[in-house]
């Protein structure tokens, strides 16, 4: 008898059809976040700002301000505010003089005092546009981002080359990024019930996907209980900085944090289009909606830390999330069967 003849693989072309509407599907999804992410950072744009390339401390910080559109006669005013090493605002800095503005004007340079404290970390600063001066008869204003703040230059030290990078400015509704201040309790429950979740499908399938699912669960949460996505994004910015990358940052993480929501969102897809229990669909979307928002908490895009650190009932709106994700893995594997 001869031997079966093995079959002939797809070709190439026939795979990529195949694959065709996952790869437009997942496209759709990072342009579809790249759009939302775009939209909530909502960067002003009747200003540009300008700071120089190296910012060290105990040396006044040039700041120019460039209007692209006139803007009627009145007063254009800079201040400077701060955040120390751990993150936490710490409030108003320093001042420059305001400054006179005409249709015809549209070049400001300030000057703003830059105290060599030890704790100084970051500053950024609030720009706004008034008929007087005042703050409360202000008619547009704008924050800019976080610029990392050097050591104090040896006194001996020639001041660094002027050269000058732009950064974002954004509509001053958007306020700073608070310090995320983690409920230690919620992050308990979480990791209890991760835990829980994991050995009631291990115990009830007792199968390498059981094996699997409790795995999962247990990474979850140890990943939890240290605090994983925290304690990497610090560790990550602080390398960044380190390497003179932080400041080059913003596009990136914008591409990383778009592309971890595309592929989250493809992959809950796939769960559901898929023919599976009930029971095991929602435990893997527990899995994967926890895995996403650790990675998009993990990369620590300002705009969408200004939504996941907002807190709800004092507890921050990214604890709340994997609370549920956990609740709903919890409840999904008692529900688990075999086969």
């Amino acid at each position: 008898m001869s031997a079966p003849v093995p079959a002939a693989a797809p070709p190439a072309s026939s795979r990529l059809r195949r694959n065709l509407p996952l790869l437009l599907g997942l496209a759709l999804a990072g342009l579809c976040a790249w759009a939302l992410l775009s939209r909530i950072t909502e960067r002003a744009g009747w200003l540009v700002v300008e700071v120089p390339a190296e910012v060290p401390k105990g040396r006044p910080l040039e700041i120019r301000i460039t209007l692209p559109q006139p803007v009627p006669a009145g007063t254009i005013k800079v201040d400077l505010h701060w955040k120390d090493q751990r993150g936490e605002i710490r409030g108003f800095l320093s001042a420059a003089p305001r400054q006179a503005t005409k249709p015809e004007i549209a070049a400001h340079r300030f000057l703003l005092p830059l105290p060599a404290l030890p704790s100084l970390a970051e500053v950024y600063a609030v720009a706004y546009l008034s008929p007087d001066g005042r703050w409360e008869k202000r008619t547009r204003a704008a924050v800019t981002e976080e610029i990392a703040v050097g050591p104090a230059p040896a006194a001996s030290a020639a001041p660094a080359p002027a050269g000058f990078r732009r950064i974002d400015a954004f509509e001053l509704s958007f306020e700073p990024v608070p310090k995320r201040r983690d409920s230690a309790a919620v992050r308990w429950f979480v990791a209890m019930a991760w835990l829980t979740a994991g050995a009631v499908a291990g115990r009830r399938l007792r199968s390498p996907l059981g094996f699997v699912l409790a795995a999962a669960a247990l990474l979850a949460a140890a990943g939890e209980l240290l605090a994983a996505d925290t304690a990497l994004a610090d560790a990550l910015r602080g390398f960044a900085t380190t390497q003179n990358w932080y400041e080059g940052r913003r596009e990136l993480q914008r591409l990383f944090t778009a592309t971890a929501l595309a592929f989250t969102v493809l992959l809950l897809g796939f769960i559901w289009r898929r023919s599976l229990p009930a029971a095991r669909a929602w435990f893997f979307t527990a899995l994967v909606a926890f895995a996403g928002a650790e990675v998009v908490s993990l990369i620590s895009l300002h705009g969408a830390d200004r939504w996941l650190n907002r807190p709800v009932a004092g507890i921050p709106a990214i604890q709340l999330a994997k609370l549920a994700a956990a609740a709903v893995a919890v409840l999904a594997a008692r529900r688990l069967r075999r086969g």
